[in-house]
């Protein structure tokens, strides 16, 4: 094992994991409303999403060319971010909120 990450969301385990081999990044989640970003080649944090709220994130993916990173909660909300990472801090703007639950005629 080349990398390891020790206590990532302070003790809860990890259930959630995506990795952007073109971003240098990896993202996890857990039970709580937060994504955790991690930088690969250093496996430092360089930024947190907090979803608010019992918002629980159940799936993610990077969208790498565009920088995105679409995350699933639990309340049937897809969250779609824009990041941008520079000098090892990450910028992350959310660029929309979709209801999946939403009926439509």
């Amino acid at each position: 094992m080349k990398r390891t990450l020790k206590n990532a969301h302070f003790g809860k385990g990890i259930n959630i994991l995506e990795f952007s081999y073109y971003l240098n990044l990896i993202a996890t989640a857990t039970d709580s409303n937060e994504v955790f970003i991690y930088d690969y080649e250093y496996l430092k944090c360089v930024g947190t999403i907090h979803l608010g709220g019992s918002v629980i994130p159940t799936a993610m993916h990077f969208i790498p060319i565009y920088s995105l990173l679409a995350v699933c909660s639990s309340n049937g909300m897809l969250y779609v971010f824009y990041l941008q990472l520079k000098d090892h801090a990450l910028n992350t703007t959310l660029l929309g909120i979709i209801d999946l639950l939403r009926k439509t005629r």
